[in-house]
């Protein structure tokens, strides 16, 4: 059994705090309605989560299975956004022939309900003024209407539903022959299944009740993909006295089909069957009701070998080469190739290393590989037309289309190659053991979107394969067990890597381009929030630097001749790189002890050099907005040490780009496990307590500084207005127990 609580909330304005300014000439609006509202307590609470597992096994050495149940509940901190999974696990082995015959079988089969708050449930939550009551006097909602913002959580959470459930099947079947001693043919089929049928509804219980001048809406969604693959592979090793030598050839094929359909009509003219009476709306009488669908295949095909040899453990060799091809490319460039070699020596095995008793392995390793990177979409090496508008021509409706994507038959693979230097090493009979890793990666050949001229091109876009960008790096890994007795025992093992990447280039003789924009601020600020920047590196944020307030609240900013300005008369050519969302440094620490039965580990861990850009407190951290709703407290503060609170429209800007840097202690375990010697019926009996992200160092203000670094914009707590939601602390009870 799980219990989780929000880890931290957003830091806003009491309702005490609210009224107590209703009589302060600065903040000019504010509406006292009376009553005191924890708008978050109103709609969350503790989440209580349970799962249960059961497995069974059987059999002997020629036929065996593993099955298991696993069943799991998890309440969600916000209400109504319970999730509930069954999973079924199936595992087969038989062999035939001495072993040489070898079949496996496995199914996994989950089926997943859940249901979710509407996506900006938290952050209105947040927002609604918090002397404002949930019921008026007739006991309904108070302010419910869209057009009003922001809109009554509670609501939201009660009135609207949205429910997903989908059924994963993964079915994999091997076969696996040994004719000859060191030689072995497999063949492997699989099927991979998903069905999802998503409902989303806005059903109301009073009909006045109107959103955006509708009586209620509803969204079917249903979608399947299915994956089909199959593998053959032959792999030989034979050793004659110290040497040892390898081989393996391979095919794999691989076939996915992706389809679904969509609903959409509103305007019922009752709620009584919430959203499964769709033809009933009034829409569907006015021919006023959407629908759609889509249907994409894709396949990956490949062919690959690989050789390896080594001599007594101490020299080591091992090439590959992969042909690999995608429906997703251009006629062109379907297929590339991606070789890969390595070696390693392992010194400790040298006779001039016999003496170094201390010594238990050190080895040497240089590796180069290089490898494709698949685009992640269909059709974009295609001629698209986009479907638009109808119009009434010779008697009837016919439906206008227009140019949509030009065709680029030399759309392809994106490459990643990479030099790697290594050495492993194990001390005092491998009481301190680590790895060290120096890498140079280079990925090319970057998918973007380059302007090109009309005609002869139909559209003034065009996605090509065209940038270079570099990441250079180190890795270390240290674990030890410093204390070691008959009944205690403490390990540690502790992670550092440091990166650092540059964009190379963003142009060649055809497609130029020096950089462009990336990201979207949101409303109202309606602006991008990163640059990318030939020669710069990736996950820059580009904007305003701001260095103190006006007595009115104003902002001010440098320009781009490095002179003081207002905000409000900058633009575009003021801005400058403010910071960067991609940390260059992580590290982890984990203690493990044992004491008897008892045991313990820790685990912290951290991300350090990098920047977070704070939407909530760029968005909302401004008087002129206090009339809308709730504010953060920080609203009360006098940035840069000035003499007025901040009045200035959102922007964005250098004051809201904070330090990201931070450590987790991410993990706690404690468990004890009991002697059961006495008796043959239960084998093994631990019982835990555990904790997940139970503390979180940072001087970052806002809700959690691990915010996602994907993409070209890293770096971004929230991207989008329904995403600010607060992480979780989790505690677990449970018991393992083995007959």
């Amino acid at each position: 059994m799980s219990l989780e609580t929000f880890a931290k909330h957003a830091d806003m304005l009491t309702a005490d705090e609210y009224r107590a300014l209703k009589n302060d000439p600065e903040f000019p609006g504010i509406q006292d309605e009376g009553t005191t509202t924890n708008w978050v307590d109103a709609i969350s609470r503790t989440a209580v989560s349970q799962n249960h597992f059961l497995s069974l096994k059987g059999g002997n050495a020629e036929s065996n299975y593993v099955a298991s149940v696993d069943y799991r509940r998890r309440e969600g901190v916000i209400r109504k956004t319970d999730r509930e999974s069954i999973t079924a696990k199936l595992g087969v082995n038989h062999n035939m022939f001495d072993n040489k015959l070898r079949f496996q079988l496995n199914i996994n089969d989950s089926y997943v309900t859940q249901q979710r708050a509407w996506y900006a449930t938290y952050l209105h939550a947040l927002l609604q003024n918090p002397t404002r009551p949930i019921y008026d006097e007739n006991g309904n909602y108070t302010e419910y209407k869209i057009n009003l913002k922001p809109y009554n959580p509670v609501a939201m959470i009660n009135e609207e539903m949205d429910i997903e459930g989908y059924n994963q099947l993964m079915m994999s079947g091997k076969a696996m022959l040994s004719p000859i001693e060191g030689l072995n043919l497999s063949i492997m089929g699989a099927l991979q299944r998903f069905d999802r049928m998503e409902n989303k509804a806005n059903t109301f219980k009073h009909m006045a009740t109107v959103v955006n001048g509708d009586n209620g809406n509803v969204w079917n969604n249903a979608d399947n993909t299915t994956q089909k693959t199959l593998e053959l592979v032959g792999d030989y090793t034979k050793s004659v006295g110290l040497h040892n030598m390898g081989g393996m050839l391979g095919y794999s094929y691989q076939y996915d089909d992706s389809k679904g359909i969509s609903q959409w009509a509103k305007d019922f003219p009752t709620d009584l069957f919430g959203p499964w009476n769709i033809g009933s709306m009034n829409d569907m009488a006015d021919n006023k009701a959407d629908m759609g669908s889509y249907r994409n295949t894709h396949k990956l095909i490949s062919f690959f070998g690989r050789v390896t040899y080594n001599y007594d453990e101490k020299y080591m060799f091992m090439a590959s080469l992969r042909r690999e091809g995608s429906s997703r490319f251009g006629e062109n460039h379907k297929w590339g190739w991606f070789p890969a070699v390595s070696t390693g020596w392992r010194i400790s095995k040298e006779s001039f290393m016999e003496d170094a008793d201390w010594l238990d392995d050190l080895k040497l390793r240089v590796g180069y590989g290089v490898t494709g990177n698949e685009v992640t979409a269909n059709l974009l090496s295609m001629y698209l037309l986009n479907y638009g508008g109808f119009a009434y021509i010779n008697g009837k409706w016919t439906q206008g289309a227009s140019p949509y994507q030009n065709p680029n038959p030399d759309l392809k693979w994106e490459t990643k190659s990479e030099l790697n230097f290594g050495i492993d090493f194990a001390f005092f009979k491998n009481r301190l053991s680590g790895s060290v890793d120096i890498y140079n990666r280079e990925t090319s050949d970057l998918l973007s979107t380059y302007e090109v001229p009309t005609p002869p091109y139909m559209v003034s876009s065009m996605m090509a394969n065209v940038g270079k960008i570099r990441n250079r790096g180190i890795e270390i890994l240290l674990s030890g067990t410093p204390v070691q007795t008959k009944d205690f025992r403490l390990g540690i093992t502790g992670t550092l890597s440091y990166n650092k990447n540059k964009i190379l280039s963003l142009s060649n003789g055809f497609y130029e381009k020096d950089y462009w924009y990336e990201g979207y601020a949101g409303s109202p600020i309606q602006t991008h929030t990163h640059i990318v920047q030939e020669g710069a590196p990736v996950g820059n944020f580009h904007g305003f630097q701001t260095y103190g307030l006006t007595d009115d609240g104003l902002w001010l900013v440098y320009g781009a001749d490095g002179n003081p300005k207002l905000l409000t008369d900058a633009n575009d050519a003021d801005k400058r790189v403010i910071g960067n969302g991609i940390p260059t440094t992580y590290g982890s620490l984990t203690l493990n002890a044992e004491y008897k039965g008892f045991d313990v580990s820790v685990m912290f861990r951290g991300a350090f050099d990098f920047q977070v850009l704070n939407r909530q407190r760029m968005h909302w951290e401004t008087i002129s907005r206090i009339g809308e709703g709730n504010l953060p407290r920080s609203v009360l503060e006098k940035p840069f040490g000035g003499k007025s609170y901040v009045r200035g429209a959102a922007a964005m800007q250098s004051y809201y780009v904070e330090d990201g840097d931070y450590v987790k202690l991410d993990n706690i375990n404690i468990g004890y496990t009991f002697n059961l010697t006495k008796q043959d019926v239960i084998k093994r009996l631990r019982i835990y307590v555990a904790g997940n992200n139970l503390l979180t160092m940072t001087g970052y203000k806002g809700l959690d500084p691990e915010v996602s670094i994907k993409g070209l914009t890293p770096g971004v707590e929230g991207s989008g207005a329904g995403e600010l939601y607060p992480t979780t602390r989790q505690f677990t009870v449970g018991f393992n127990l083995l007959f």
